[in-house]
């Protein structure tokens, strides 16, 4: 509003004096032409402050994708280091299981190795017993044979002694020689 003032300012002293109107007419056109200038330089600025704002806007709108896209990536990195983190966990449990197993199976091997050096001499020893038996038992039987051809008579023939029967019709058992029995017989018994 003052740079307005001036040159209106300048035109009524210009009108006021008609002495220096040359003077006053020069003035005044070389404040015509200053704000002239003026403007056109207001002008090229604006238009400089638009195109700055236009670069600004799309700087930001660049640098937002580009937030966007990094944090995409940092997503995926912190996906990927999750599943690593669980691979190492499953394989740390694995370790785990495997140390505690260890030592346990190395002991059963260990006791199982004592006890069978422990059992072959004891398995050798039955072993040449059963065997130095075994040849004892068919010396014994090879004797028994050899004295009963021998001697003439079988020790294993059966001998005349009676036997019990039994009758089909009765439940009690019968020597040969005894007489035959009524079935009212085992009433009285």
């Amino acid at each position: 509003m003052e740079r307005n003032m001036i040159p209106i300012a300048i035109i009524m002293i210009a009108i006021g004096c008609q002495t220096d109107s040359d003077r006053v007419a020069e003035l005044a056109s070389r404040h015509a032409t200053e704000q002239s200038e003026l403007s056109r330089q207001t002008v090229e600025l604006q238009t400089e402050l638009v195109e700055g704002t236009r670069q600004l806007v799309e700087a930001d709108s660049q640098s937002r994708r580009d937030f966007l896209e990094l944090e995409g990536k940092l997503d995926e990195q912190r996906a990927e280091i999750g599943h690593r983190h669980d691979e190492l966990e499953s394989e740390r449990r694995l370790i785990a299981k495997q140390r505690y197993r260890d030592p346990i199976i190395a002991n059963a091997v260990t006791a199982i190795g004592a006890l069978l050096a422990c059992l072959l001499p004891l398995l050798l020893a039955g072993y040449l017993l059963k065997c130095q038996l075994g040849d004892q038992e068919e010396y014994a039987i090879t004797e028994v044979l050899l004295e009963e051809i021998a001697s003439g008579h079988s020790a294993f023939v059966r001998s005349k002694v009676p036997t019990l029967a039994l009758n089909p019709d009765d439940s009690t058992p019968k020597l040969p020689g005894d007489p035959p029995r009524s079935p009212h017989d085992n009433l009285g018994e």
